[in-house]
């Protein structure tokens, strides 16, 4: 996408240098390289992708009338570490050539993203997010990129990587005689000295391009494309592409305004759906299963939880476990509501396990008090939504699942004595539905004032689940899982067709025998607004 221009009338220079051929040996720095590839061939300057004994690397090779811009950016590059530029490993000059030696940057090319509608509105805020925290860096040693295009961007595993630096230039200097149409400042070619604002029109330009998926036209920004636009871009693109004066001032302001619009893109919400039977066992008079949620809302935040519980010990005793349980549940969640609100998402996984806690501990006392009800316990699976982030504690064997992207998940790993057999290799997983000690569990709440409360990192080895528009969490009892496959219960809550997926689903355990109680939770995010 650059173009190198002529200082006087910037008229753009065609010339093409020699290229070396594949494999073609060239020693650098008393280092051989075998050329694998020519990456690309401009005005005097060509790129190679070599082969030495370590890795590929990439070999910029520039005809000695360009060593300042060469010499500029092997200075720059050895002189900065900002996570989003790549390595140098070796400058050296040959005759009429000069080289130098750097990391070959992999990943997918910014502009290949955008024209293939690759990026979410989310995926835009971390792409620039992490340009940001590298750009701050080169900042704070004195430097501006001034001017990058989308195709030398690459992203890899959340990672970015920038790979052009032709026209880096340091602080209250004058930069290069140059003009790349929509990614470069207006102050180059007004002979303005380039600082930290440069850079802010520059991440402007290029946030511009992936919302809008073309090029910023024009000098300054007048006004916004005729189409639906997201609250918060306005925002960032009115102080961004405008002058000088009226930029953001620093990487801190353009951050602070990104994570505003972040915030925008992140509201979601969820549509419950609940049910509970008592099955079609004769011998089971009473349900006991109970389940409860609820969702509060200060200001544009909304905390939420939802629990799900299975009573043992008997019908009355398993009843009442299972309801206190909830009771509890949920009265210990309104007494953390503020805490949970106000803490990190990882901070949420603990208050949420201490909520489960509590609950074993009240439930353990009362049993204590009450010998005639020393059989008397429960399973307990408890859900924390702080806006889009989602955390679990659970004792026994109630499971959560996720269904995103027309697939199921299981975020929980039962308390069972079947699981613990299967995890030891004793029996297949198919057995664990049907196995005659499937009822024995081996986590329960108010068994032991030890209990051991797990949540999602056990599963996904991460504390905390960040939800996104179309994710679908279903908590259930045994009653409902153990009856139906994971796969018909994917395809049960994706069904267009179905109007209450926890009815439908409790429906099909009941057709399916119907020997247990059974009783779910569905929690569908939507995108509020």
């Amino acid at each position: 996408m650059e173009e190198e221009l002529n200082e006087k009338n910037f008229i753009p220079i065609e010339e093409k240098i020699e290229t070396l051929n594949p494999e073609e040996k060239i020693v650098i720095l008393q280092k051989e390289y075998i050329i694998k590839s020519v990456i690309s061939s401009s005005s005097g300057c060509n790129l190679y992708l070599a082969a030495c004994t370590e890795q590929d690397v990439v070999i910029k090779e520039v005809e000695q009338k360009y060593e300042s811009f060469a010499s500029k950016e092997y200075e720059f590059l050895t002189t900065i570490k900002s996570p989003i530029l790549p390595e140098v490993y070796a400058f050296e000059k040959k005759e009429t050539k000069i080289y130098i030696v750097e990391e070959n940057v992999v990943g997918e090319q910014l502009d290949k993203l955008v024209e293939e509608n690759k990026l979410t509105e989310n995926d835009i805020v971390n792409i620039f997010l992490k340009l940001a925290e590298g750009i701050d860096i080169i900042h704070k040693n004195g430097w501006s990129v001034v001017s990058l295009t989308p195709d030398k961007i690459y992203i890899k595993d959340g990672q970015v990587k920038i790979t052009f630096f032709d026209y880096v230039c340091k602080f209250d200097t004058l930069a290069e005689n140059f003009y790349i149409p929509s990614f470069t400042p207006p102050e180059v070619l007004q002979n303005q000295k380039i600082d930290a604002t440069s850079d802010i029109y520059l991440l402007g330009s290029l946030f511009y391009y992936c919302i809008f998926k073309k090029p910023f036209e024009g000098e300054y920004l007048l006004s916004l494309p005729q189409e639906k636009i997201l609250a918060g871009i306005p925002q960032i693109l009115f102080r961004t592409l405008v002058p000088k004066e009226y930029r953001f001032q620093s990487i801190e302001e353009f951050v602070q305004q990104l994570n505003v619009f972040k915030q925008e893109i992140d509201k979601i919400t969820t549509i419950v759906y609940s049910y509970s039977s008592i099955g079609l066992n004769e011998k089971r008079t009473i349900n006991e299963d109970s389940y409860g949620y609820l969702s509060l809302h200060f200001g544009s935040n909304e905390v939420s939880i939802y629990c799900v519980a299975d009573g043992i010990g008997g019908a009355e005793a398993g009843e009442v476990a299972s309801k206190l349980a909830v009771k509890f549940t949920i009265e210990n969640f309104l007494k953390k509501v503020y805490e949970i609100l106000t803490s990190t998402p990882e901070k949420q996984s603990v208050i949420t396990k201490e909520i489960v806690l509590s609950v074993n501990q009240t439930i353990y006392d009362i049993i204590k008090k009450n010998p005639q009800l020393k059989t008397m316990g429960t399973t307990l699976l408890v859900a924390v939504r702080t806006n889009k982030y989602l955390t679990l504690g659970y004792a026994g064997d109630c499971r959560a699942y996720l269904v995103r992207d027309n697939t199921i998940k299981l975020l929980t790993e039962d308390h069972s004595l079947v699981m613990y057999l299967y995890k030891s290799g004793q029996i297949k997983k198919e057995e664990i539905r049907t196995h005659p000690d499937r009822n024995k569990i081996l986590r329960s709440i108010g068994a032991t004032t030890n209990l051991v409360v797990d949540g999602l990192e056990k599963v996904l080895n991460e504390p905390v689940l960040e939800l996104t528009d179309g994710d679908i969490i279903i908590l259930c009892t045994d009653g409902v899982w153990g009856k139906i496959e994971d796969e018909e219960i994917l395809n049960t809550v994706l069904s267009k067709e179905i109007e209450d997926p926890a009815y439908a689903l409790v429906e099909k355990a009941n057709n399916y025998g119907g020997e247990d109680n059974s009783t779910v939770v569905v929690v569908k995010v939507v995108k509020r607004g």
